[in-house]
């Protein structure tokens, strides 16, 4: 008599257990975004406005105006991670962005991005740096954080106060000056 209750009980909690680790399944299950949605982020993330939004498969390819020209982005789109960031334009062949247009997610076509330059060279990020602290270079260095390239440039002042530059290596853009005593 105390076997088919003890089958009983096993099998319950089994049951249980099944149905909580479908449902913790099903709630933490990630939809892949939108067009809309890679667009906002990538436009939060570089402050720029969007001109163009392509789905290539389980990637978007967005371009972005900035200050500094014009980019592309490749997001993936099912984790939202930033796999490139290319230079594609500069200055004033620099598209303009869309207005209110809402990107077609239905694109599955298989094209190539364009051909870009890779961003900013050292020569140009110690005048970005020079243009915002007054002093001499001292090193330059490049580094990746977030999945963002940055050149480091440091600079000595007469003053005694030292400052590191921290500029996107791509966009050109000064992300950070941090001062040093």
């Amino acid at each position: 008599m105390k076997q088919p209750k003890l089958i009983m009980v096993v099998v319950s909690v089994l049951l249980v257990a099944f149905i909580i680790w479908q449902a913790t399944k099903i709630n933490t299950s990630a939809k892949p975004l939108t067009g809309a949605e890679a667009g906002k982020l990538v436009q939060d993330m570089y402050s720029g406005d969007i001109v163009e939004i392509k789905q290539f498969s389980d990637v978007y390819n967005i371009q972005i105006k900035l200050e500094t020209g014009l980019y592309q982005v490749e997001i993936n789109r099912n984790s939202g991670d930033i796999s490139a960031l290319t230079r594609i334009a500069t200055g004033e062949t620099a598209k303009e962005p869309i207005q209110n247009e809402e990107p077609n997610d239905e694109d599955d076509s298989e094209q190539s991005p364009q051909e870009a330059s890779n961003g900013i060279t050292e020569n140009e990020a110690k005048v970005i740096a020079l243009q915002q602290v007054k002093g001499d270079v001292d090193d330059v260095d490049i580094e990746q954080l977030g999945g963002i390239t940055f050149y480091l440039v440091e600079i000595e002042r007469e003053d005694g106060e030292d400052a590191t530059v921290q500029i996107n290596a791509i966009t050109g853009e000064v992300h950070t000056i941090r001062w040093d005593d």
